[in-house]
């Protein structure tokens, strides 16, 4: 899926694989990531999934603070429809050539999938968390979240039901977690969490990476 999108399609009948986030060196190295962010969730039979956090790159020659009253979000807080998969966590950037101080919040979560199911539907699961990197000589990182979105609950099946599986959710750092499937025998839910992100502390002079 691209980043930030919904899709319309239909899940897997055995469960969604969840997206796969960008990780280790990768990660850690990508400091333009364009309009790149999380990935949006799969869709189940009933609806589309939730779309993915955006991307957020904040260069500065002198500091950067974010207030003990700001919030920076790269994150899609909305639930999506029965079964379907949660976006994944976006991409927050911050860069500059003095220091960096976040007094305030900063989240790039996985979304969540919907708390529960209904009918033959199998349960959606979270998208990944998505990634924050701080670049500066001085860095005071503060209260940053980057967790994974949780799964929902599969429905309790029918006689008639088909199987029917919930969508993967986004990845962006963290991976997707991977949907489940219901049947009348089968009503366990074993969907999966998505993954939480990263954040990552660069203590040097950026110019020269940009």
């Amino acid at each position: 899926m691209n980043p930030g999108t919904i899709f319309h399609g239909t899940g897997a009948a055995v469960g969604g694989k969840g997206g796969i986030g960008l990780q280790g060196f990768a990660a850690h190295q990508l400091l333009k990531p364009g309009a790149y962010g999380g990935g949006g969730g799969a869709a189940s039979y009933e609806g589309p999934g939730a779309p993915g956090g955006g991307s957020l790159v904040i260069l500065a020659r002198s500091g950067i603070l974010n207030s003990n009253t700001g919030i920076i979000r790269a994150a899609q807080p909305d639930e999506p429809t029965y079964g379907a998969g949660g976006g994944g966590g976006g991409w927050l950037i911050f860069a500059s050539s003095a220091h960096i101080t976040n007094a305030g919040n900063i989240e790039a979560n996985g979304g969540n999938a919907y708390h529960f199911s209904a009918g033959s539907f199998g349960a959606g699961v979270g998208g990944g968390g998505g990634l924050v990197h701080f670049v500066a000589p001085t860095v005071t990182i503060g209260n940053v979240s980057v967790a994974a979105g949780k799964k929902g609950a599969d429905g309790p099946g029918g006689g008639n039901s088909p199987v029917a599986g919930g969508g993967g959710g986004g990845g962006c750092y963290g991976n997707g977690g991977d949907g489940s499937s219901v049947t009348n025998d089968n009503p366990d839910n074993n969907a999966t969490d998505g993954q939480p992100g990263a954040v990552f502390a660069s203590q040097m002079d950026p110019q020269d990476l940009f």
